[in-house]
């Protein structure tokens, strides 16, 4: 799967297999591409393809917002051929970590995904949503909740 270490997130499709790739590397808001539009060419790729079968590629993405990819997911399950048992396929590596991790083991729950790959590179009993905070001596910390 195409590498593009500076973007959180994009779509490519293989209309050789009938699959659309979701490559999501960041649980973070790109500022190039909104969720809403990763959702919607998400969408519009498996349509130009007719999948059968879509991708989330979720290695070297070290987590940030678990609930960032549901839109994403909720495109892509309005296709019937995506709803099937096993249609949708995650790939994950030591790098997979945090939300996403929470967020392959969801898709495997709810959805029936084939996690394929890496062990993931944290427990899935981690501590997770990390949130920012701003103390009244100005400095920001994260903390978990």
């Amino acid at each position: 799967v195409e590498q593009s270490p500076e973007r959180n997130y994009h779509v490519l499709t293989r209309a050789v297999d009938a699959s659309v790739v979701v490559v999501y590397r960041r649980c973070n808001v790109d500022p190039t591409m909104s969720i809403a539009q990763l959702a919607n060419a998400a969408r519009q790729s498996a349509r130009d393809v007719s999948a059968r079968r879509a991708v989330i590629d979720m290695r070297g993405n070290g987590g940030g917002d678990s609930s960032l990819l549901l839109p994403v997911i909720a495109a892509l399950r309005e296709l019937s051929a995506l709803r099937a048992q096993g249609a949708i396929r995650v790939l994950t590596n030591a790098g997979t970590q945090s939300s996403a991790l929470l967020n392959a083991y969801s898709l495997r729950q709810d959805f029936g995904a084939t996690v394929v790959g890496e062990i993931a590179g944290t427990a899935l009993n981690h501590f997770g949503e990390v949130r920012q905070l701003t103390l009244p001596s100005g400095r920001r910390m994260t903390y978990s909740s």
